[in-house]
């Protein structure tokens, strides 16, 4: 199998933003694959964009690339077809199949970037919107794994195979004047609803894409980029095309290692594939309103769960590592309340969990048969499923819970993947499993009732700060589709992965008579206590 690289050329200037190139072929093992340009939105005008003085990313092919094609009997496997030749408009160029041969008068279709693993079952096949990162101010460089493409169904000739692709996303670029000079390192746009795509499915009968995951928010991850207070932050991401905001607005947060901003996004419009729309906005120079309860300990700790407004508000339950609830629309925490409202929930499941991928894999097998031409092995479909984790797995784990043997050497959660950084921004962030045991040895723990809600009163033994407290409900946990114990039991996450089990992280937990710390399997859903240091 040759190798694969999930790549393109963005272009800096926009030569045309609707040609598409004529394409001939020579023989039926090579064929020719054409991309236009992304449309010019409105706002891509020559006075506004700082990208090179272009006026919109342009496409071009780059060496390494591979199609997918796929023959539309849906019975045969895919063909690789790796690019031999780039013409002299870049967007256009031969590929190659090899030992892959098109049969005349055969239809099929193509799609990009190819997924080798991906076989011909049920003919859909599943594209990520998450991990966005960008590695420089204005870079479109890690947009070329996200801009997914598919071309239509042609009749493969003895003349002519041509494959005309189109771009399946929409591409958004959020211009941010900076109030201060910093290393930026997230931007969050958040919705009321859930119209972002974290995942979405490709039909390739038709070429729609179809949204498996709603969030309501996207992240983008920033390198560490550096940027003068006054200067502008250019940040690109790939979306799938959506109506859900038109005329809407978005709540854009920027973290940076020492500024925190929230940004109102406004003049929305339908996100059309193919597409490319900009937005310009300054950030007002603001601190996260968070209080907090300074223990006289290595961290201070939020007054307050994430997710709630009081004390004695239960807040949200997240998944180890996830930035999004599980509930669905209309059934979200009741926020004027200081109990939990139960309500319907998508479930907080092995299957929904944000780092772990389940894949039926089925494959067409050839009937065996002997030298008088008696079947000894029947034909047919052969299925494997494979599953497992896809981040923060140690090495020595890899083969019985990473996914396809995936390992990394991440043992605590990165700051991407921090729900109380990214929603808090600055230095707020999940603590760690030491940092609750500090909790736990410095600190009186006093079970009772603050406001109606039953919990821990944890005060503070270190001199000069023994008037100091925080309140800790027993808020429960989320399993399933269930809210589990409330009232009773307290279950909250640090930030640190269980490495010997590594299915599991660490957490704190409390009932009336008992406070210790453990371990639970990371798609439960406790609830977090933010610190800062």
């Amino acid at each position: 199998m040759k190798r694969i690289l999930y790549s393109i050329a963005m272009i800096a200037a926009l030569a045309s933003c609707t040609q598409e190139p004529e394409l001939t072929t020579k023989d039926s093992s090579k064929v020719q694959a054409s991309a236009a340009d992304f449309q010019c939105d409105d706002a891509f005008t020559r006075t506004t964009i700082t990208q090179s003085g272009s006026a919109a990313p342009t496409f071009a092919w780059k060496a390494g690339d591979v199609i997918g094609v796929i023959p539309m009997d849906g019975k045969t496997v895919q063909s690789n077809y790796e690019i031999s030749k780039i013409d002299t408009d870049p967007r256009t160029a031969t590929f190659d199949g090899g030992v892959w041969a098109l049969k005349e008068g055969k239809g099929y279709a193509a799609y990009y970037p190819m997924k080798p693993e991906f076989v011909m079952s049920g003919g859909k096949l599943e594209f990520s919107f998450l991990g966005q990162t960008q590695t420089a101010n204005n870079s479109l460089e890690h947009i070329s794994a996200y801009d997914y493409m598919y071309a239509p169904a042609v009749t493969a000739s003895s003349g002519t195979t041509a494959f005309n692709f189109k771009h399946l996303v929409s591409l958004v670029r959020v211009q941010i004047t900076v109030p201060k000079t910093d290393e930026y390192t997230t931007l969050t746009l958040e919705s009321s609803a859930s119209w972002f795509a974290g995942k979405a499915e490709l039909s390739l009968a038709d070429g729609t894409m179809t949204s498996t995951q709603s969030l309501k928010n996207c992240t983008i991850t920033l390198d560490d980029i550096a940027v003068n207070s006054g200067e502008v932050l250019t940040v690109w991401f790939a979306t799938l095309p959506t109506s859900a905001l038109d005329g809407g607005s978005l709540t854009a947060k920027l973290y940076g290692k020492d500024s925190f901003s929230t940004i109102e996004l406004t003049g929305l419009k339908t996100f059309e594939a193919g597409k490319a729309y900009s937005f310009n906005c300054t950030a007002g120079s603001s601190a996260s309103d968070v209080e907090y309860v300074d223990l006289g300990l290595s961290v201070k700790w939020a007054k307050c769960n994430l997710g709630a407004n009081a004390p004695e508000e239960y807040g949200d339950y997240y998944t180890w590592g996830d930035i999004e609830t599980y509930y669905e629309e209309g059934y979200a925490q009741e926020k004027t309340q200081k109990h939990w409202k139960s309500g319907k929930s998508k479930g907080y499941t092995e299957s929904n969990y944000r780092f772990y991928q389940i894949d039926t894999v089925t494959v067409w097998v050839d009937e065996v048969v002997d030298a008088d031409g008696f079947a000894i092995t029947p034909g047919g479909e052969k299925t494997t499923i494979y599953k497992g984790y896809t981040k923060y797995m140690p090495e020595s784990k890899a083969s019985s819970n990473g996914f396809k043997g995936y390992f990394d050497a991440l043992t605590q959660l990165e700051p991407s993947d921090d729900v109380a950084h990214i929603k808090l921004g600055g230095k707020w962030r999940m603590p760690t499993d030491s940092e609750f045991a500090e909790l736990q040895n410095n600190c009186t723990w006093t079970w009772g009732a603050y406001k109606g809600v039953n919990g821990y009163k944890v005060t503070s033994n270190k001199a000069g700060y023994t008037d100091k407290w925080i309140f800790l409900p027993a808020a429960g946990f989320r399993r399933g589709t269930s809210l589990n114990t409330v009232g009773s039991y307290g279950v909250y996450w640090s930030s640190s992965l269980a490495a010997d089990n590594p299915s599991d992280a660490y957490y704190l937990y409390f009932n009336s008579s008992n406070v210790n710390r453990g371990i639970s399997i990371r798609y439960d859903g406790p609830s977090v206590r933010p610190v800062s240091e």
